[in-house]
């Protein structure tokens, strides 16, 4: 209620007064009125829980093919290039930058 004694609606996010228009949102089975702004913000960040979520499921998928396939780089199979060095009769260039 307001100081006129009217009953006011209130955005279900942000809890300020509605104005004219308001968007109509359904959430835990009951339908909630939200600001324009309100709901733009809700439904991105519905979206961006969504993207997640494929995300991490795509991620699963693609290391569980990488397992399963035995694709990618692991250290224990790059060859060493010292004993190729060695035939060469090249010096042994020191590890890091000193």
């Amino acid at each position: 209620e307001d100081s006129d004694g009217e009953e006011v609606r209130l955005c279900r996010k942000c809890h300020l007064p509605l104005g004219d228009f308001a968007y109509a949102k359904r959430h835990q089975k009951r339908d909630c009125l939200l600001h324009g702004e309100c709901m733009a913000q809700l439904v991105l960040q519905e979206r961006r829980q969504e993207e997640e979520v494929r995300k991490s499921k795509e991620t699963e998928v693609k290391q569980s093919r990488r397992e399963e396939y035995d694709i990618g780089w692991k250290v224990e199979t790059i060859p060493s290039n010292i004993e190729a060095a060695a035939k060469l009769a090249c010096e042994v260039v020191p590890q890091g930058l000193c």
